[in-house]
């Protein structure tokens, strides 16, 4: 009865509507504009995501090496790369994979999972040495150097990546093929999280 009353009254009934329209401000906010962009399924990246390489070789055990002799350690964190080695992929194995991916984003770590120096790695697709791109921001790629292979072979057969500075220690090897030119077009907004 009472609840009836203030009901009539409009005292239960004004909380109620705050509290809904403070959810529903609440849930708009977090699902228009932007959600981070912490993975490759963001509704924001309109573009292929990228291809790992170094999870296709570790999911295909043998099939990349070190100097063409020695299978590689490869890992979802990447491929380990010893300095003077060359680690082989051999892209044709997946190359109908590939799509509209046709530059390659590289990167060294060494063991404190630092950055390390891309501009000491040599990568080259069928022996042709891959030219520099600007930088960007591409989810699931961080701090990488970006290359093109121009003309892009209609063929690819092996993409070799060889450790050229002459540090100690062990460093990994990250590799993807991206569509450069979507990422460049379709910039990851600013405000939306980390890569």
């Amino acid at each position: 009865m009472r609840i009836a009353f203030m009901r009539r009254l409009g005292v239960v009934a004004r909380p109620v509507v705050s509290v809904a329209r403070v959810a529903l401000a609440v849930s708009a906010g977090l699902t228009s504009g932007c959600r981070p962009w912490r993975d490759e399924s963001c509704p924001f990246a309109p573009c292929a995501p990228p291809l790992h390489v170094h999870i296709w070789c570790r999911d295909h055990p043998g099939k990349c090496t070190l100097d063409g002799v020695e299978p590689a350690n490869c890992y979802e964190g990447g491929c380990k790369l010893p300095v003077g080695k060359t680690l082989r992929v051999p892209i044709a194995l997946f190359a109908g994979e590939l799509g509209v991916r046709h530059q390659v984003a590289a990167s060294l770590w060494p063991a404190g999972n630092e950055p390390g120096d891309e501009s000491k790695l040599r990568v080259t697709l069928d022996g042709t040495l891959g030219r520099p791109l600007p930088a960007l921001d591409i989810v699931g790629i961080s701090q990488s150097r970006f290359l093109e292979f121009t003309p892009f072979a209609i063929a690819p057969m092996v993409l070799e990546l060889l450790r050229q500075d002459f540090g100690n220690g062990e460093n990994w090897c990250r590799v993807s093929f991206v569509d450069y030119a979507c990422h460049q077009a379709n910039p990851k907004p600013a405000n939306c999280g980390l890569s």
